[in-house]
């Protein structure tokens, strides 16, 4: 079984509040998202580094995953620690600068929802399959204009949905390079069967993009996570 884990079960894990089993049938592969979230810890970067990297290697064993030649996931054997050597960020320059126009987008993210007259109260209890019915003409028209492959359709398929109200982001400094990382991760985890994620806001609107594209992957708690393992 593969299982793909968000960055905020990584930190609970090496903060200790939790603890996942680790046997044969289980493997946790890592992406490069895991790298560039670690790269964000600015100061505290020295004294977290060798921790997270050896936890990555310890539940990953050491499987990366990867985009090959035909853009599909795939994995190969290679360490954290060899990836965080070589890595490099050609984007991060960019999103730095979309983090400053958030507040910008705010007021476009209200005026689609006046134009659709959604209600803040009942979105949120839309299942995948409603949201669908009810707006993937805006999300595929949003899709169509800002993305030529796969990942980049689920970056602009996450900021379509916080766009329309669904379980929306709260607006901070960070909150667009955060959203940014969320899909990447659900994206990664397409390879896995869960993904396991303790952000609401990122569990469901990857499980709307799982239904959307037909994955087999499903988007769930560590609680969940941990029932279906000691069942």
């Amino acid at each position: 079984m593969f299982i793909y884990l968000d960055n905020n079960v990584m930190i609970n894990i090496e903060e200790g509040k939790i603890k996942l089993p680790t046997k044969d049938s289980i493997i946790y592969p890592f992406s490069y998202v895991h790298i560039e979230e670690l790269l964000e810890s600015g100061d505290r970067l020295a004294a977290l580094k060798d921790n997270r990297l050896n936890i990555l290697s310890r539940l990953s064993k050491d499987s990366y995953i990867i985009n090959n030649d035909n853009r599909e996931l795939s994995i190969i054997e290679r360490s954290p620690f060899a990836v965080f050597q070589d890595f490099s960020n050609p984007f991060i320059a960019a999103l730095k600068q979309m983090e400053k126009n958030d507040c910008g987008k705010m007021v476009y993210k209200n005026e689609i929802i006046e134009h659709f007259k959604i209600d803040r109260r009942i979105i949120n209890n839309y299942t995948p399959e409603q949201l669908l019915a009810n707006h993937s003409d805006f999300i595929e028209q949003y899709i169509l204009l800002s993305c030529n492959n796969r990942q980049e359709a689920f970056n602009s398929f996450f900021n379509a949905m916080d766009m329309l109200g669904f379980w929306q982001d709260k607006l901070t400094t960070r909150s667009t390079l955060a959203r940014l990382y969320d899909a990447n991760h659900a994206y990664h985890a397409t390879f896995c069967d869960y993904f396991v994620t303790d952000d609401k806001r990122t569990k469901n609107k990857a499980n709307v993009l799982y239904a959307y594209y037909k994955c087999k992957t499903k988007a769930i708690s560590t609680t969940h996570l941990l029932e279906l393992i000691n069942k």
